[in-house]
């Protein structure tokens, strides 16, 4: 194990398990202080939106990264984030991706290089206190750190049981598994705002010795497309290794630039309200079907249990125990009857 924490924080193994939440009081309690030892943080990440009007939905696989920059004093200063997404999967097929999302504290900035186009969004006013991760303003709905009460101001708050809400997908059994895996407790956010662009936020945290770190989120907004976002094999602070050229600000001289200035508004108190639209909150929504890139004839038919080869090689890897191994198979949807009853064992003895 302790090889195994030098060289990679697979999710089960690299974290101890805490006591379990009790409510959504503490577990709120926990969120606002769960930034409070964190520099960077990088995770896999898989995204999927189903767009509940087309009948049509995508899957992304890629690499979230995350700096929690601070003052002098120690303060929070400026978050960023990047997205890099290697593969696509849609209909069936499954494509390099390349596309990024960037976001320096002001700008959300999109790359696109099979169009060779970089949209740039200014979600945020310059010097605003603007939070990417905060629930229902930020573009990427996974919050580390915020406040309690910004949370009570805007939600009704429950703390459903943790397989509450996803009967209706068709993955629910790898979800189930995974949840259950991750001994994940459940936020149900309800805006009180009717405005609100979202009908239902719900998020998945996993306890552990350091407070909690995020582990999935489903959004539903009122047309009905439902974005998932699951979270795996978290590396922070000093393993954690951030890709600086991938939040640059420039494109090639080949590629078009389309800039869109921020267009919310700016209270005399500081308060901020953007104009949310699909472009901003969540993350990607602004990629509608009709948009999605052709599929090339040289892309492969994607297997319905086919596993990155890069996770395919992380459980292979002589330093990832039996546990760890086990728990990637549950996350990706291959596990066998011996892997859940070891995931389960691993946890009750964290």
């Amino acid at each position: 194990m302790r090889k195994l924490l030098a060289v990679v924080c697979v999710w089960m193994g690299a974290f101890a398990s805490a006591q379990p939440l009790a409510s959504a009081d503490e577990l709120l309690d926990a969120i606002e202080q769960s930034d409070r030892d964190i520099e960077r943080l990088t995770a896999e990440m898989q995204y999927h939106r189903l767009f509940e009007l087309a009948g049509d939905e995508q899957t992304r696989l890629g690499m979230l990264q995350f700096v929690n920059e601070r003052d002098a004093d120690g303060e929070p200063a400026t978050r960023r984030f990047a997205i890099r997404f290697d593969q696509t999967v849609v209909g069936g097929r499954r494509e390099r991706d390349g596309r990024t999302f960037v976001f320096d504290g002001e700008w959300l900035t999109e790359r696109i290089p099979s169009e060779k186009l970089m949209l740039k969004r200014q979600v945020a006013p310059p010097g605003a206190d603007f939070d990417p991760l905060k629930v229902g303003e930020g573009p990427l709905p996974i919050p580390l750190g915020q406040a309690k009460a910004d949370i009570l101001e805007r939600y009704a708050v429950t703390m459903p049981e943790p397989l509450d809400g996803i009967d209706h997908r068709a993955d629910r059994p790898r979800l189930e598994s995974y949840i259950s895996a991750m001994e994940a407790a459940q936020l149900k956010l309800i805006p009180k705002d009717d405005d609100d662009q979202f009908e239902e936020i719900r998020l998945w945290y996993r306890s552990v010795e350091t407070g909690v770190l995020p582990c999935m989120a489903l959004t539903i907004n009122r047309t009905g497309d439902e974005v998932m976002v699951q979270l795996l094999d978290f590396k922070l602070n000093e393993v954690a290794r951030i890709d600086e050229r991938l939040f640059r600000d420039e494109a090639p001289a080949d590629w078009d630039v389309e800039i869109t200035p921020f267009r919310g508004e700016v209270g005399n108190d500081g308060a901020m309200t953007p104009v949310h639209t699909d472009a901003v909150s969540p993350v990607l929504a602004s990629v509608q079907p009709e948009l999605l890139p052709a599929v090339e004839a040289d892309v492969q038919l994607l297997d319905q249990h086919e596993m990155p080869e890069v996770v395919r090689a992380l459980i292979e890897a002589p330093y990832t125990t039996p546990e760890e191994s086990a728990a990637l198979r549950v996350f990706h949807g291959q596990w066998t009857a011996d892997d859940l009853a070891l995931a389960e064992h691993s946890a009750a003895n964290a």
